[in-house]
């Protein structure tokens, strides 16, 4: 990942860097040790994690990584929130 969130052109995930602050490593709805059911140190991982599911389907796979791709930005652009740390109330806004 090599750019910075900050770009107002669309961005691949691939090309997408976040700050320590908005990459979800500390997001406030995390979790570790025992719970954490993935291997997951950052949201980025956690979305790489979660589309290797839709691998066997390439237009659902195509289809989900845009979508999530738009969530992530809306989440750091428009929330100033990692991924990880949205709530309701973040949507509902």
């Amino acid at each position: 990942m090599q750019s910075t969130i900050c770009s107002d052109k669309p961005q691949s995930l691939d090309n997408i860097s976040l700050s320590a602050q908005l990459d979800g490593s500390a997001g406030s709805n995390r979790r570790y040790g025992e719970v954490c059911q993935i291997d997951a140190q950052n949201d980025w991982q956690a979305i790489q994690c979660w589309l290797l599911e839709f691998e066997g389907s390439p237009q659902t796979y195509r289809n989900y990584r845009k979508e999530v791709e738009r969530l992530l930005l809306w989440a750091a652009r428009s929330r100033n929130k990692p991924l990880s740390s949205l709530v309701r109330e973040d949507f509902h806004a």
